[in-house]
This record gives structure tokens, sequence and C-alpha cells, in this order.
């Protein structure tokens, strides 16, 4: 990755959700089996969908929608459906009859040009042909104007900007200051439902980095730091409403608390932490490129 590359990441542009290859979000970053790839999005949706259940049939009060973990697994679960269901009725689509038909007339083969191919022929459309650091200065400017994703596409995009971000400040949060208060009778169950919802969930999102060929922009840290705007705007209102202190970190009886955490997740945390996921897209590209020899 040159410093062309970086340079580029860091234009006004690359606020927006303009994309150039629409594969990229129903794809695998790897040469793997289409049904591979169709398994995994949605044994992880199923999971996602029925630890929330879980949670909501042992949580049951209202006053539980009042934490950020709850907000951001519900953003979680509907990222990984979303996910699921553009993976699924791309794949059906593409390998339906009357698509495979139109992709024949198109270029002369009928295979699945979202995903690899399954038969040792050559890819139609590799979702890693051209990413925006492989393309050339030509392609690139081209790419800048073109916007060929649908709006369920930056749908998708916009929810994995923001789970990505705050369910590893989720688990950060808790394994550094909650799991070690917790009282030694919390039952197994319990401990089950917290450990899902406080640590597999950023082993979900890292493996959903992993494995999906959807592009990561630096400059989308502004979308998790908007979504923390707005929960510590909703923890005012209920510490305004009612007097309860959600966390102790934004106890506004002590103000201090919440400017030091809202000013070190905004400028530090949530910053680097999109930092850290683009380094891992960047690290897939190089990876799929020696691997694959392209």
């Amino acid at each position: 990755m040159g410093t062309g590359s970086m340079r580029e990441e860091f234009r006004v542009r690359k606020l927006g959700f303009k994309y150039h290859n629409p594969a990229h979000f129903y794809s695998c970053q790897w040469q793997w089996p289409a049904w591979v790839y169709i398994v995994i999005r949605v044994l992880i949706s199923l999971y996602t969908i029925g630890i929330l259940i879980f949670f909501f049939i042992r949580n049951s009060g209202y006053t539980v929608m009042q934490f950020l973990t709850v907000w951001t697994y519900i953003l979680l679960t509907l990222h990984f459906f979303v996910t699921a269901l553009i993976s699924v009725l791309h794949h059906f689509r593409r390998t339906s009859p009357s698509a495979s038909v139109d992709n024949e007339h198109k270029d002369g083969s009928r295979e699945n040009p979202g995903f690899v191919i399954e038969k040792g022929q050559i890819e139609i459309e590799n979702p890693q042909t051209c990413t925006e650091d492989r393309c050339s200065s030509s392609e690139k400017f081209q790419n800048a104007l073109n916007d060929n994703i649908t709006w369920y596409m930056k749908l998708s995009w916009l929810l994995a900007d923001i789970v990505q971000v705050f369910s590893i400040c989720v688990t950060a949060i808790y394994f550094s200051a909650i799991y070690p208060t917790l009282n030694a009778n919390v039952s197994e169950i319990e401990l089950f439902v917290d450990f899902n919802v406080h640590a597999v969930n950023s082993v979900l999102v890292l493996i959903d980095l992993l494995v999906c060929a959807r592009p990561v922009r630096i400059l989308h840290f502004i979308y998790p730091s908007v979504y923390g705007m707005v929960y510590v705007t909703f923890s005012v209102v209920v510490f305004e409403v009612s007097g309860t202190v959600i966390y102790n970190v934004l106890d506004y009886t002590q103000p201090v608390y919440p400017v030091v955490t809202v000013i070190s997740m905004a400028l530090v945390a949530i910053p680097l932490l999109q930092l850290a996921i683009y380094g891992i897209y960047r690290l897939k590209d190089y990876l799929f490129g020696r691997i694959y020899n392209c």
C-alpha cells in the first residue's frame, strides 16, 4: 500500500458510500466455493438472531434497552441479517435460469460472476480484480465517478462501519470494567448470554471482516462516532428524566467523567479502531495477491 493510496483515503468523497463494484458486497474475499460463503453468512445470521431472542426472553424489562450493549447487538444482528440476505438473493438471482441466459449472452458463460468458479474455470468477476488499491490511476478516477451499488448495499456498509467498531468497544469495556465485578453467584445461563453479547460479538465481527470482500474506508470512522453521540444524547435524556446513571463513565453528577469519555472515544479510540480495521482490510488484499498471484 503506497503513500498515494493513503492520501486517496483522506479525500472528501471517501466520506460517502459510492462504490464501483457491487460484487464486493455479496462475495467472499477468498476463492472459496459459493456454497461455503453462503453457509457462513446464513449460520452467523441465524446465530445472532437466536442469541438476541434468547437475551430478550431472559431480560424482558424495558429498561434493558438503555444499555449500549443491547443497542449494538441489535445493530449487529441486523447487519448479519442484511448481509446474509444480500448474499443469498444475489447468488440465486445469478444462478437462476433467466440470469444464466442473460450472462451467457453477455459474456458467453453460465457461471456465477459473484463468486469464484467451482469447476476450475477462469473467473468472470473476481471480487478482488480491481480493489481501490489495485486499480490504475485512470481506473481509480473512473471508479470515483461510478456508483454501482444499491441502497441496501450502502445500508449494509453503514451497519458494518458501526458494529465493527462498537462491538470491539463493548468487548473491551465489558472485560476491563464490568466482568471483574460480576457476582460469583451469576448463573451459567447468564454467563452464556453475557459471553455472547460481549465477547462472541467481536469474534463474529472479525470473521465477517476476514471473509467478506466489502471495502473499508478510514474516514468512515465518522459514522460510529455519530452513533456514539446519539447514545450519549440518549443517556443525557435518561438522566434528566429519571436520574438514572446508565454507566459510571456517563455519570452526569460528575461531568468530568462523561467529558473525558466522550472526547477520548471520539478523538482517539474510534479513529484508531477504524484505522486498525482498515489495516486488516489492506492486509487481506495483500495476502490475496500473494496467494492467488494477482
